[in-house]
C-alpha cells in the first residue's frame, strides 16, 4: 500500500499528464502543471498556515490523507453497494442491465429496449440512504435519511473528528495559522482533517486508468518487476488490482493500470464489477436532482461536518 501512495506522490510532483478529470472537486486547482506544486514554490500560493510548511509536513499530510482515502472505500463499500445483493438474490437481469455496466448474458437481449433506468429505478434505489441525497434535512424523509446515514457514515467521521482534534491540540500552536473566526483551535482541526480528504480525492481517481480502456499501455508494464496491490477504491467501491512499476520513475507520463479483482474470476462474484456501476448510478441520479450535483465524498463531507457543528455546539455552548 505504502508504494501505491508514493506512486501516487510522485505523479502528484512530476506527472507530465493534465491532471483535470471529471472527479476533480477544484478544476481550477486540478489543470496546475505539477511543477507549480513542487517545493518551495508552491508556498507562494498565499495559503494559511504555508509558511511554516515543510516538503516533511506535506508528505506527513499526503500520505495519512491518501491512505485514510483507501480506508473509506473499503469502510463504506457496503452502503454503496448494497443495493446490488438484493437483485442479485432475486436475479433481476434488468437491475444489471439498466445500473451496470458492460453487463451481458444470454438472457440480455430480451432487455434490449430497456437500458435506461426507469422511474421506477430510481424510487427503488432510493430506498438505500446514501442515494437519497436530494431531499431536504426537515423532511420526515430527510430526516430518516439522516438517522441512516448514522450508520453508514458515524463511525468513520467520528474517527476523523477525535483524530483532528487529538492532532491539532498535541501539535505547537502558531497564531499566525489560526483563523480570525476560530473560537476553538481543537475544532479547527476536525477542518483539516477534512479539507487534506477532500484534496486527496481530488488528486485520486484520475491517477488510474482500466487496463481496458487505455490508449496506450505504460511501457512500465512491458518490465519486469512490477507490483501489484489489491484496493477498493473510493468512488468506485468494487476490488480492483493495481498494477504499479517498480521504480516510481517510470509514473511521469503514464497512469496507474486498473483492472476488476482476477480473484473473482471464476466465482458466483465474476459478474459483480458489471451489474452495480456506482459512478453512474451516482451521474445518473445527479442528472435528476433539483439542485446542484454532488460528489460521493461531499456528501461524506458534509456529513461530518454536520456532525462536527453537533459536537462544537454540545461542547462549547
Amino acid at each position: 500500500m505504502q508504494h501505491l501512495v508514493r506512486c501516487i506522490e510522485y505523479m502528484y510532483f512530476q506527472s507530465s499528464i493534465p491532471e483535470h478529470s471529471d472527479d476533480n472537486l477544484f478544476p481550477d486547482y486540478g489543470r496546475y502543471p505539477a511543477a507549480r506544486r513542487r517545493f518551495p514554490g508552491c508556498l507562494n500560493e498565499d495559503i494559511p498556515g504555508a509558511k511554516n510548511a515543510t516538503i516533511d509536513s506535506f508528505r506527513d499530510s499526503f500520505y495519512r490523507a491518501m491512505y485514510r482515502l483507501l480506508l473509506a472505500g473499503a469502510i463504506l463499500a457496503r452502503a454503496y453497494m448494497a443495493p446490488l445483493f438484493p437483485a442479485r438474490q432475486a436475479g433481476d437481469i434488468g437491475f444489471f442491465v439498466r445500473w451496470g455496466s458492460d453487463y451481458w448474458t444470454e438472457d440480455v437481449d430480451t432487455y434490449e429496449r430497456d437500458f435506461y433506468p426507469t422511474e421506477a429505478d430510481v424510487d427503488s434505489i432510493r430506498q438505500f440512504p446514501v442515494y437519497d441525497f436530494d431531499v431536504e434535512d426537515w423532511s420526515q424523509i430527510g430526516q430518516w435519511r439522516n438517522r441512516e446515514y448514522e450508520t453508514c457514515f458515524g463511525p468513520f467521521a467520528s474517527w476523523i473528528i477525535e483524530d483532528g482534534k487529538s492532532r491539532e491540540q498535541n501539535e505547537p500552536q502558531n497564531p499566525d495559522d489560526m483563523p480570525d473566526r476560530a473560537q476553538n483551535q481543537a475544532h479547527i482541526g476536525a477542518v483539516k482533517e477534512l479539507m487534506l480528504l477532500l484534496v486527496a480525492y481530488d488528486h485520486f481517481n484520475s491517477k488510474f486508468i482500466d487496463i481496458r480502456r487505455g490508449s496506450r499501455k505504460g511501457a512500465y508494464l512491458r518490465k519486469q518487476g512490477n507490483r501489484t496491490v489489491s484496493i477498493v477504491r473510493f468512488g468506485i467501491f468494487q476490488i480492483e488490482e493495481i498494477t504499479m512499476p517498480s521504480a516510481v520513475e517510470d509514473m511521469t507520463d503514464t497512469k496507474l493500470f486498473t483492472r476488476f479483482h482476477p480473484a473473482l474470476e471464476g466465482t458466483e462474484g465474476k459478474d459483480i464489477p458489471y451489474q452495480f456501476n456506482v459512478p453512474y448510478v451516482m451521474f445518473f441520479l445527479q442528472d435528476k436532482m433539483r439542485g446542484f450535483p454532488v460528489t460521493i465524498l461531499e456528501k461524506v463531507a458534509e456529513y461530518i461536518h454536520r456532525l462536527e457543528k453537533r459536537n462544537t455546539w454540545l461542547t462549547d455552548g
